[in-house]
């Protein structure tokens, strides 16, 4: 069998989806079934990724993306594989070759607005209205949790049939001499702590956790709240609104920004942390839950799905907005 698969974007590719494809190209080469394989990513990564990668991959024009992948879809086209991947909820019409989208992010299906900026609202209208057409469209529909499935279904009329529900995994991506602390941390290995991770935006519903902790320390507790990964751009605005919370709670030296964390650090802090909290209120498939479950860290997670659907019985659950819930926890 010949797989093209197609990471069509407007010229990004996060670092998310780059160790997506680190992980799965092999997988993909290694299976019998599959005879060649033809990788496409954005301009900007051809070199970087391609290495990564260990294969020649290919790309597009910078002009072809205001042209509707014209070329790219020729491209294809010629090379007449048996199917096209597409892993983002992106279409791309390759004539009748079969395609299969993948549907990774809940947000622009279930809260589009949800406190974001009007420019983020806007793109989640658009990312939804590319994400339909394609889920419409595609011979195959990917669905990386059960939830993202009942959605497409209930939302978007897409046929059950034509959805298979195919969950992210985890594994450990450090090697024993790299899992140490971050070092914001170093200093305070001993201490007890929370940790949350992810993307700073308004769905990661941090002032959950944020109100949550200056309830824990009005009973007493000094725990600490560890707050890991990068602020999305745009969300600034986002990022302030939850220092200045902690702020007014008193709580700024008990609440510690980590920022981008690698793979290591990330081992370190699930291993370590006397709790995981994920607070989000839009999720998939989210990794951090896998990989909260992979190091064996207890965990505290909202009801909303499909937070139960992954955690099952192997977490303690709050209501979304609810500190009190929370903090019970």
């Amino acid at each position: 069998m010949h797989v093209v698969l197609a990471n069509v974007t407007n010229g990004g590719l996060s670092g998310g989806s780059q160790k997506y494809l680190e992980k799965m190209c092999p997988l993909i080469l290694g299976d019998e079934r599959i005879g060649r394989l033809d990788v496409y990513v954005p301009p900007d990564f051809v070199g970087s990724l391609g290495r990564r990668l260990g294969i020649a991959a290919r790309s597009w024009p910078r002009n072809d993306v205001w042209r509707g992948f014209s070329q790219l879809r020729r491209e294809i086209r010629e090379l007449r594989p048996d199917v096209v991947l597409i892993p983002a909820a992106r279409w791309l019409d390759c004539g009748e070759i079969p395609t299969v989208v993948m549907v990774r992010n809940e947000e622009p299906l279930i809260w589009s607005y949800g406190g974001n900026p009007w420019t983020e609202m806007l793109r989640n209208l658009l990312r939804a209205q590319a994400a339909r057409r394609a889920c419409r469209r595609a011979t195959r529909v990917i669905a990386v949790s059960r939830f993202m499935r009942d959605s497409l279904v209930a939302e978007w009329r897409v046929p059950r049939d034509n959805v298979s529900v195919i969950y992210h995994g985890a594994e450990s991506a450090a090697t024993p001499s790299a899992i140490q602390p971050p070092a914001s941390l170093e200093a305070s290995t001993s201490e007890a702590f929370l940790f949350t991770a992810g993307s700073i935006r308004p769905n990661r519903g941090l002032e959950d956790a944020i109100n949550a902790l200056a309830l824990l320390h009005a009973a007493g507790s000094r725990i600490k709240l560890t707050i890991a990964g990068a602020t999305t751009p745009g969300m600034e605005s986002y990022e302030r609104r939850m220092v200045g919370l902690a702020a007014r709670l008193g709580l700024n030296r008990h609440v510690l920004w980590l920022g981008q964390l690698n793979a290591g650090q990330m081992a370190w802090c699930f291993t370590n942390a006397a709790a995981f909290l994920m607070t989000s209120r839009a999720e998939a498939c989210p990794n951090t839950v896998l990989e909260a479950m992979h190091y064996g860290c207890l965990s505290v997670s909202t009801d909303q799905q499909p937070m139960p659907e992954l955690y099952g019985p192997a977490a303690y659950y709050y209501r979304a907005g609810n500190a009190e819930s929370l903090a019970r926890a």
